[in-house]
Order: C-alpha cells, then structure tokens, then sequence
C-alpha cells in the first residue's frame, strides 16, 4: 500500500511509498493521528537491511499474525518452488524493495528523503519537523517476537538456500548499499 493521493486527501502533498516490514506501523500510524497538508511536495520512503528484513519477513510468517500456523519450511516452499496455495498478504512481505519503488504509482514525483530503518532517530526526527511535535511523541514499536528455536532453524534454512537467498535480495542489497552511501537519509 502507498499512503498518497488520493488515499490521502488530506495530505495532498504528501507521498509516502511504503514497503512492508519497513517501520510501516510507526508511519501509518502518523499519518492517522497527524492529518496535515503541506505547503509543497514531501516525499520519501524507507529502507530496511536486506537480510533483516527477509528475516523479519518469516518470524512474522510463522508467528502469531497468522496464528503460528506456518513454518520456515512451508514458506519457503512458496517462495523458492511453487506460489500455489501461499497466503497471499504473507507474501506481500517477502516481495523485495527495489520491486515495491520500481512499480510505485507516482513515478513522476521523485523520492526526495530516503531513511533506513537502522537510523531510527533521523527518521524519528525528520517525522518530528515535518509535523512540528517534539521527538519524544512519536513512538517506535518493534513487535517482532521470535519464537523458541527460530534462530537455529532459520540460521539452518538461510544456510541451505544461501545461493538462492543471495539471488534473491541483490538488488535490495545493491538499492540500501547505494542509500547507506549517500548518508541514509535525506537526500
């Protein structure tokens, strides 16, 4: 999901390109509370590691916001060999980065502030001066919760599938790289 017009009309000069697993709860939760217009175009997105977030992708799969009824392995089925029979707004998460700004509507507005998930506090701070509330209002949740044995039978999964996982997040890696480079934020 995209948070701009027109699923915004109250922001009409607001685009956020949002990608799941990406502080999206932290920022739609913002944009709820703080419905604001603006006077010109604000844009920008977020990024998260790519291995963190393939990670973070499954301890979501198998935990409880699917009722802990998948493991690693059935996920990874769909991911690796057949998408037939796959939970759908599961798999919306493992989809990379670079695909969900690649396809973003909008294409004409540029993403002028680009964040990384490891830099809370300049996201946090940024949020803090578009809407003009201090720092310590904005809240940052993490609710991921791994489950007993995750780390050994992901650590297990990722080093069965290294080639496949590699393949699979080269173009994010190459995308955060590139924004790690330019400062993180803000450009």
């Amino acid at each position: 999901m995209y948070y701009c017009p027109p699923n915004w009309p109250a922001d009409l000069n607001l685009y956020y390109w949002n990608i799941p697993k990406n502080a999206s709860t932290l920022i739609r939760e913002m944009l709820n509370l703080n419905p604001k217009n603006f006077d010109s175009i604000l844009s920008f997105t977020i990024l998260r590691e790519p291995w963190s977030r393939l990670k973070s992708a499954f301890v979501m799969g198998i935990g409880k916001k699917y009722k802990c009824q998948y493991s690693i392995k059935q996920i990874s089925d769909w991911l690796i060999k057949d998408t037939s029979g796959c939970d759908v707004d599961l798999m919306v998460h493992f989809i990379q980065q670079s695909k969900y700004l690649e396809y973003r509507p909008y294409k004409h507005v540029s993403i002028d502030h680009w964040f990384v998930m490891e830099d809370m506090p300049s996201l946090v701070s940024f949020l803090a001066k578009i809407w003009n509330k201090p720092w310590k209002e904005f809240k940052v949740v993490g609710d991921s919760y791994y489950p007993e044995h995750f780390h050994e039978v992901y650590d297990t999964w990722l080093n069965q599938n290294q080639n496949w996982a590699e393949d699979w997040l080269a173009d994010d890696i190459e995308l955060y790289t590139s924004v790690i480079q330019k400062g993180g934020h803000g450009h």
